[in-house]
């Protein structure tokens, strides 16, 4: 969805606050809260301008942070750190 420009909607759990910080590039809602998840939901359909500006931000999140390039350089990293 972020490779998208797709506004997220999700639960604040596990690692996705590493890739949504709520109200930047998405929103996030409390694990097993039906109206959080609902009214959050809601407010992107009425805000389509919130929803567009959500969207170009996670993708701008997603290119900056996960580019091929940023990547091989990690994996590089992991492998000089793991093998010298």
């Amino acid at each position: 969805a972020m490779c998208m420009k797709k506004p997220i909607v999700s639960t604040n759990v596990g690692g996705i606050p590493e890739a949504i910080e709520h109200g930047a590039n998405g929103l996030l809602v409390p694990p097993k809260d039906v109206d959080a998840l609902s009214h959050s939901i809601l407010s992107l359909l009425e805000d389509t301008d919130q929803a567009r500006a959500l969207g170009e931000a996670a993708h701008r999140r997603i290119a900056d942070s996960f580019s091929v390039e940023k990547m091989v350089d990690q994996t590089e990293q992991i492998y000089m750190a793991a093998f010298g």
